[in-house]
């Protein structure tokens, strides 16, 4: 993998303030109706009965990421026993949280649901993490806010673990710029695609 240039860096940041820009502009009807359907493929796509620790992160409201409370309360519904947990605190510090299957979150802090559970997992191994992504390309590379947080944490993760992205269609693009510290993806779930690598 390619290391870190100003190149890439200063491109993934314009497709970042260019990609975040669309999804600010979407309808708050479109943004329900995609993440609904980019959550019914993860559903379509994923083993769930081999799935004990889930690690999935909480939607950013005010980025229109694609929502996943309604994906979680289906998890605890159809599969209470796998354990959910979420990232929690700032691009700074954060930590990973066991979430309550009655799935309440804590008042939106800084526009991110936080999780209500205060006990703080430093279980390091999942067998499922989905991770947002402003844009992705065609061969599981994503694109994130830029502060490095999900490649740290996914890095982390042996190659058992199934790192799955969720991506709006329209912030899909053929090649992103890669740097050495980016963690591609095993499977990209889109409103109106599925891609595996």
């Amino acid at each position: 993998m390619p290391k870190s240039t100003d190149f890439t860096v200063k491109e993934k940041a314009r497709l970042r303030k260019m990609f975040l820009k669309q999804r600010r502009d979407m309808e708050s009807q479109h943004v329900v109706r995609r993440s609904e359907q980019a959550m019914g493929r993860l559903k379509e796509n994923i083993d769930f009965h081999a799935v004990d620790r889930l690690h999935c992160y909480l939607a950013i409201a005010r980025q229109c990421e694609i929502e996943t409370m309604p994906f979680l309360q289906w998890v605890w519904s159809e599969f209470p026993g796998i354990d959910v947990y979420a990232p929690y605190g700032d691009s700074a510090k954060t930590a990973s949280v066991l979430i309550a299957h009655d799935g309440q979150v804590d008042p939106v802090i800084n526009s991110i649901a936080q999780p209500r559970d205060d006990a703080v997992e430093e279980r390091l191994v999942y067998d499922l993490v989905v991770v947002p992504c402003v844009a992705a390309d065609r061969q599981g590379n994503r694109l994130g806010y830029g502060g490095g947080w999900y490649d740290r944490f996914l890095a982390l993760q042996p190659a058992t673990t199934l790192k799955v992205g969720l991506c709006y269609e329209g912030c899909m693009i053929d090649q992103l710029p890669v740097e050495s510290t980016d963690v591609r993806l095993d499977m990209i779930c889109t409103d109106s695609s599925l891609l595996v690598f």
